[in-house]
């Protein structure tokens, strides 16, 4: 039986909420990376600005500038940088990609306390919640999550980063997820953390000026 990490939750919980809003705002709980380039959306909602974007083999740092504060969306929730990684299914005919469907989403920020950063993993609506997800790193540590929220861009569950997490993180070369669907039949998808390291401290410089000001 693999030996079971376990984590804090009890100031998490508090913060996960502002932590998704803020990813989302960044645009990394949704399809991510899928929007390269994308122009503002159209409409009253005035959207972030990407004001930075770099690849770290798996991983990719994202920053944005903030959008005009609304009474949905406080002005901390408006910037940032994040890191993400994911996993994208891709439907193929006559040997080209037709249609590609981002999965799993592993975005990593600021904690909204400032203090450390936290992992937030996105997946589609329609995952049996009781269940949660499970990690597996190189097939041999495992921790369980919960999920702690959803949202139209899908289901959320998340834990801060610990340094013997971001150990982790920079030592596993393939993470599994596991969780089930609806039908409670459970499913796996990989998710390659190679590039950690690099991006781990490319958000550390990035987000710099936000722990200073904070």
């Amino acid at each position: 039986m693999m030996p079971i990490l376990r984590a804090d939750f009890v100031l998490f919980a508090r913060k996960f909420t502002s932590l998704v809003t803020t990813v989302m705002i960044l645009g990394l709980t949704a399809p991510a990376h899928a929007q390269d380039g994308a122009a503002a959306q159209a409409g009253d909602q005035a959207t972030a600005m990407i004001t930075q974007e770099s690849d770290f083999q798996a991983w990719r740092l994202t920053c944005v500038a903030g959008a005009p504060a609304t009474a949905a969306r406080p002005p901390a929730a408006q910037a940032g940088c994040s890191i993400s990684t994911r996993f994208d299914l891709q439907q193929q005919q006559d040997g080209n990609t037709v249609q590609k469907n981002t999965l799993l989403v592993l975005s990593v920020a600021r904690a909204p306390d400032g203090q450390g950063h936290i992992a937030v993993f996105s997946l589609p609506l329609g995952v049996y919640l009781p269940s949660g997800l499970a990690m597996v790193f190189d097939g041999q540590q495992s921790l369980r999550l919960a999920f702690e929220t959803c949202n139209e861009t899908g289901c959320h569950a998340g834990l801060r980063l610990t340094e013997q997490f971001e150990d982790l993180f920079g030592s596993t070369e393939r993470l599994e997820i596991l969780f089930n669907n609806q039908d409670q039949q459970t499913l796996k998808l990989p998710l390659y953390l190679a590039g950690f390291e690099q991006a781990r401290h490319a958000l550390a410089a990035a987000t710099a000026g936000e722990a200073a000001a904070s």
